[in-house]
């Protein structure tokens, strides 16, 4: 009897793990039905298998969504965070595990007992970051306690990037994935420890706090920090390490300009504003500066509400982006966030000749009973590149961990049940090896 997977969304992060699941379903008798609200989307990646089919489905559409759920044998929710709770829901009532790549809601791990008593498992952050990182993280670790080694430093840090700088592009950043992901990133904030200090970073803040990266094999880089450090501690139960800090990997001066975008505003998506069709994108960013610097020279109001220097490194940065063009806005967008992703997939788009890269690096600092004074330090990274005109880096990574995950369960090789997450001992043990047998690969460095 063939088995069924549904994948919910199309986008992007979706497109080896489709590829990945097409390939292995004769040998598996799988089916895969690819639901996206543009069913276009779906078939592009569908293809001419006679293994998959495309369908038109809006996921705020319940009774829809339901009954294309219990009819499914593994769920993937690649549909943004919002959606996570109540596809995990529906699949709990209908009996069929779920997979996803998101950072786990709250509410999801709330559902734990349902799960189990459901006899299904759920499990989120099967991605690339999170996803990947967590396992390495934990297998580094483990692998160090197991020889008697305590930690006494966390540090992991992820990013998608161009594999290298971006011609006439001075952010040099491109839009590999969804681009609401990039305009929304670090709205939550966030808090880690180091040198036994908790520090506490609120979105306005999070870009103007950063430091330098350098990652071996490939160079030197910016990282902000990724929200709750603290958790992940808990969870890794390295919880009494005096540094906990998990970050995310730009180029250099990515944060300096990014931050200013935040600061005005730009990357709110719950105020409607009427009438930005029509508008010019000078127009627009003139809606965000207050009364007190509004003048005819729009950059020389710019500069001074951002404090910044008016024919310096950033303000250029900004015109490029274009927040001065007297372009207009040109489709029906409702709030700032809408206009600006419409902004960043003109401006960020990767040249043709230049491929992506997912970089995870992994810092653990350790210590052994008999001897506290000496330290040693093992540094694991990943440098995975993309395939032009194949699959980017960003798709392979965070669809490969979810493809394994749920071919490994519809196999019954994974007798956990509950809400859980890449860190646990059945999940990563099994995760890990074949990752390494499908090219995920990793490097580790000791440092006395």
């Amino acid at each position: 009897m063939k088995k069924k997977i549904l994948i919910l969304g199309a986008g992007k992060s979706s497109v080896y793990l489709v590829h990945y699941l097409l390939k292995i379903a004769p040998e598996r008798n799988y089916f895969i039905t690819l639901c996206d609200i543009d069913k276009a989307n779906a078939e592009k990646l569908i293809g001419n298998s006679s293994h998959g089919q495309a369908v038109q489905l809006n996921a705020t559409d319940a009774t829809a969504r339901y009954s294309l759920i219990k009819q499914s044998d593994m769920v993937i929710n690649m549909l943004t965070r919002p959606f996570q709770y109540a596809i995990a829901y529906d699949c709990i009532r209908s009996k069929i595990p779920m997979l996803s790549a998101s950072y786990e809601d709250p509410k999801v791990r709330e559902l734990n007992k349902s799960a189990i008593e459901n006899d299904i498992i759920i499990v989120n952050e099967l991605g690339l970051d999170p996803g990947i990182d967590h396992v390495l993280s934990v297998d580094l670790i483990k692998s160090i306690e197991e020889k008697g080694g305590r930690i006494d430093e966390f540090r992991s840090y992820g990013g998608s990037l161009p594999s290298t700088a971006i011609p006439d592009n001075p952010l040099n950043y491109a839009v590999i994935w969804n681009p609401r992901n990039i305009l929304l990133a670090g709205e939550d904030g966030a808090i880690y420890k180091e040198n036994n200090h908790v520090q506490v970073v609120p979105f306005h803040s999070i870009f103007e706090h950063t430091w330098h990266v350098d990652i071996k094999g490939f160079g030197l880089l910016e990282a902000y920090p990724n929200r709750d450090a603290l958790i992940y501690g808990n969870i890794l139960g390295v919880e009494k390490a005096s540094t906990l800090i998990r970050g995310t990997l730009r180029y250099p001066g990515w944060g300096e300009t990014w931050s200013k975008v935040v600061q005005l505003g730009l990357t709110n998506e719950t105020i409607v504003i009427p009438n930005l069709k029509n508008m010019t994108y000078r127009k627009f960013t003139e809606l965000f500066l207050p009364a007190s610097v509004k003048s005819d020279d729009t950059a020389q109001a710019l500069a001074s509400f951002l404090n910044i220097n008016p024919t310096g490194r950033i303000m250029s940065n900004l015109e490029w982006l274009g927040l001065l063009s007297e372009d207009e806005i040109g489709f029906n967008a409702k709030t700032a966030a809408q206009a600006m992703i419409n902004l960043l997939l003109k401006k960020l788009k990767l040249p043709p000749g230049i491929n992506d890269v997912a970089i995870l690096l992994i810092e653990i600092s350790y210590h052994f009973k008999e001897n506290r004074k000496k330290k040693y330090k093992t540094v694991r990274t990943m440098i995975d590149y993309g395939e032009p005109p194949g699959f980017t880096a960003i798709s392979k990574t965070v669809g490969l961990p979810i493809a394994l995950m749920a071919d490994l369960i519809l196999q019954d090789k994974i007798g956990v049940r509950g809400c859980v997450l890449p860190f646990h001992p059945t999940i990563y043990t099994s995760l890990l090896p074949e990752l390494i047998a499908n090219g995920i690969h990793f490097t580790d460095r000791q440092f006395k």
